[in-house]
């Protein structure tokens, strides 16, 4: 049983569910976190709750279908409350990965997609954590714990960016250090051209990686990211979530959580779908797609030196 936290008082929780199934879930959740539960509501019942009812430490949400407007409207609230500094984690299965993030947008909710008991407790304490980070920013020590956070979002992006080239990773600030590598002429590079299938073909290479030695060995799902839309950005295909979420070649809740920090760290860029509300698309920003065109220029004229 994991605790969270100095206080022995025992953590509650609020649990959302659209069914028997997801219900006996999530309250297995609750059990294995510790936390007790101090409302247990269906998904209507939470749409339509006093915002005082949800008062815990934790909101949880499980669902197994798409229960339509409500479930837009309770995914909008939870985003709020998320965004307030509650801690909240919504489980989802595949299939309602796009309506999902499209409802919750940027907040800061974590998503877990068929998660295993480990992943559900994983998820739990990491919105725990946060939230606590959140609440505590007027107190005493909060420079201490954003400089530690900062540090480790510091070595996060710099990994990312030292994917594309590794003298860039040298800056704390990814956008403002992604660009083509120092020892490429500028003028040669942007001589050669770069299609789509030049990233397609890196990714078939992954693959074949996996299909040699097994999958796991070298998963790296930031860098399958970036060039799964790297690809998408010249053929004009729109990338929706859960298309990015196969590419990753990770386990789809491993997935979301790599392009929730991509996207915080302004590497990749959410557009909403004109046709359908309920869903947005990925983007590289500019300068990302940037850094990614030099890396294969870069390579290109290397491998024909």
């Amino acid at each position: 049983m994991m605790e969270y936290g100095a206080s022995p008082a025992r953590r509650t929780m609020v649990l959302v569910s659209d069914g028997p199934s997801a219900r006996a879930r999530g309250a297995a959740t609750a059990r294995d976190a510790g936390l007790t539960l101090s409302a247990d509501w269906t998904v209507a019942e939470a749409a339509a709750a006093e915002d005082r009812a949800f008062a815990a430490d934790l909101l949880f949400i499980e669902v197994d279908a798409d229960p339509g407007v409500v479930y837009d409207a309770l995914l909008a609230r939870a985003a709020g409350r998320a965004r307030g500094g509650q801690a909240t984690v919504v489980a989802i299965r595949p299939e309602l990965i796009d309506v999902t993030d499209a409802a919750l947008g940027d907040a800061p909710v974590g998503l877990l997609c068929a998660g295993r008991a480990g992943d559900r407790l994983a998820a739990i304490e990491m919105a725990l954590a946060a939230s606590a980070c959140r609440l505590r920013e007027e107190t005493p020590g909060r420079e201490e714990q954003l400089r530690t956070i900062s540090t480790e979002l510091s070595r996060i992006a710099d990994r990312l960016v030292a994917a594309v080239d590794p003298g860039m990773a040298t800056s704390p600030s990814p956008q403002a250090s992604i660009g083509p590598a120092a020892n490429v002429a500028p003028a040669d590079s942007e001589a050669v051209a770069v299609d789509a299938d030049a990233f397609r073909r890196i990714l078939r290479r992954r693959r074949l990686r996996d299909l040699y030695l097994g999958d796991g060995l070298f998963s790296d799902p930031a860098w399958d990211i970036l060039l799964d839309l790297a690809a998408a950005r010249l053929e004009g295909n729109p990338v929706a979530v859960s298309s990015l979420c196969i590419a990753a070649a990770v386990p789809a809740t491993a997935a979301l959580r790599w392009i929730q920090a991509l996207t915080q760290r302004g590497l990749l860029i959410r557009t909403p779908d004109n046709q359908d509300g309920r869903r947005v698309f990925i983007t590289l920003s500019p300068a990302t797609a940037d850094a990614m065109s030099a890396y294969v220029r870069a390579v290109q004229l290397r491998d024909a030196a």
